[in-house]
């Protein structure tokens, strides 16, 4: 194993998390390894000093925090989203959207007819527009005059 390795067990030992089984391979290596045992001392003297120097939270300060937590906790939503809800009322909830789903399907269907009659108009519209289109105009066509029989111009 590599020193980076037993550097990561020098943390878990000063942790209280290295199991017992790899302890002696610890210390075998820190033995043997000046830069290991250097780095434990190290790490072992900063972590005495911490508990040294570290102070007590005073009860007025945790019991402010906790005050705070719990404020958290009771706040509008969170009441809301975590209060118990009658079954009946799941289902009822439940039953009202498959009514909302079936009605939007209902209402989908009726659109599309009203599409589909829209379209049939529009073609016919304008199937009568080319036929219109093709046929000749009363102001192209000249002008006849009828005389009756027998008369002269």
């Amino acid at each position: 194993m590599a020193c980076n390795d037993y550097r990561i067990m020098i943390f878990e030992y000063l942790d209280g998390e290295l199991p017992g089984e790899k302890e002696a391979l610890l210390f075998t290596h820190l033995a043997s390894c000046s830069k290991c045992r250097d780095e434990f001392k190290q790490q072992s003297l900063l972590k005495n000093e911490v508990q040294i120097h570290q102070k007590e939270v005073s009860d007025k300060f945790e019991k402010r925090v906790f005050d705070s937590i719990k404020s958290e906790n009771n706040s509008f939503i969170n009441r809301i989203v975590s209060k118990k809800v009658p079954a009946y009322f799941s289902y009822m909830l439940g039953g009202i959207i498959i009514i909302a789903v079936l009605l939007s399907l209902i209402q989908v269907g009726s659109l599309r007819t009203d599409l589909n009659n829209f379209k049939w108009k529009y073609e016919l519209t304008l199937r009568q527009l080319k036929y219109q289109s093709t046929q000749p105009e009363i102001s192209n066509i000249p002008a006849i005059r009828i005389v009756p029989s027998g008369h002269k111009l």
